[in-house]
């Protein structure tokens, strides 16, 4: 599969599912970076990062958060750097905020 650089309304819906209000900007537009940063990486382009819009953001589902924000880190992971950098780590979050687990095993 090739990667892509995510619509803003992707990037958008994703962050501002779990992410609050006062977050939400830096949250997108470093994800909206590395996303970029990576394709650039992997194509040899030179594509320009602007800030992501988020009013373009719908209601999304638990499970669709879950899933768009793993197809966002396929599409970011390009670079060498990538789990080291701020956007992993955000993403990270929503992956693990997405689906509530409370009152879920623990062990079995």
């Amino acid at each position: 599969m090739s990667a892509f650089i995510c619509s803003d309304k992707h990037i958008a819906s994703v962050v501002c599912a779990i992410y609050p209000e006062e977050q939400r900007q830096v949250v997108a537009d470093e994800i909206k970076k590395q996303n970029i940063r990576s394709v650039n990486y992997r194509y040899n382009e030179r594509t320009k990062v602007t800030p992501c819009d988020l009013t373009q953001a719908v209601p999304l589902r638990p499970v669709d958060v879950c899933s768009l924000a793993h197809s966002l880190e396929y599409q970011c992971c390009e670079r060498p750097d990538w789990t080291k950098s701020k956007a992993y780590q955000f993403l990270l979050k929503i992956v693990f905020s997405a689906v509530p687990i409370e009152g879920g095993a623990w062990s079995i």
